[in-house]
């Protein structure tokens, strides 16, 4: 008999902690709707790291001269955004600028120098990501880019100089992560910005591109 009230005993505890268990866990591995959605605004600072890619004929019909150069510098921003989460599934879109301090100057025919400036920068896009239990957002991103890009190539022999600043328009994808702290949040993110081919005159093409390391903190409304 006393057999039988502890093996009753035992499974009425089963049965009213196993449903308290089951809750624990859906609340530990599904995330918050409210965690990733909204408004948000958050300023941004990284690496930037600009590609040139330069052909150049210094006579009409001759064959052109290759070369490819790369500037470094840092780079600060900004972006708005409006994200819409169902269940883990985040999407989104947003608009966003930076500055660049980039520059290089190199030879790149004889003593002729060529020096590239990396100015702004604008972004406006769409991103979709998947959350993890409501601690992080993993996602990827893309859309259109228009950066302005100043060159200055000065051919010493004859002293003469070509100067232009010229705004492009091209495309940008990307991928990051985000960590929320309450209605705060930081991410990390890498990007990368094609931009269309410029002709500065008849006899001179560049490829231009730029890749960007980027640390953000933000806000959600």
């Amino acid at each position: 008999m006393k057999i039988s009230r502890l093996i009753l005993a035992a499974a009425v505890a089963v049965a009213f902690t196993a449903p308290a268990q089951a809750q624990i866990v859906n609340e530990a591995y599904v995330p918050a709707e409210a965690v990733f959605g909204g408004i948000r605004a958050e300023g941004q600072v990284g690496y930037d790291r600009n590609s040139y890619d330069l052909k150049v004929s210094t006579e009409a019909g001759t064959p052109f001269t290759t070369a490819s150069v790369n500037s470094k510098g840092a780079s600060f921003g900004a972006e708005l955004g409006y994200d819409v989460q169902i269940n883990r599934v985040v999407f989104g879109s947003y608009v966003g600028g930076e500055y660049s301090t980039a520059e290089l100057c190199s030879e790149v025919y004889g003593t002729d120098e060529l020096c590239f400036k990396s100015k702004r920068n604008l972004n406006v896009g769409a991103r979709l990501g998947f959350a993890f239990a409501g601690d992080a957002l993993v996602y990827a991103k893309g859309g259109y880019s228009n950066g302005r890009v100043s060159v200055e190539y000065t051919d010493f022999a004859y002293d003469e100089s070509v100067r232009a600043g010229v705004n492009r328009d091209g495309f940008h994808v990307g991928a990051g992560v985000e960590f929320p702290i309450g209605r705060f949040y930081v991410k990390g993110e890498y990007l990368h910005v094609n931009y269309s081919k410029y002709r500065i005159d008849t006899a001179t093409f560049i490829d231009a591109s730029r890749d960007q390391g980027r640390f953000g903190i933000g806000y959600r409304f």
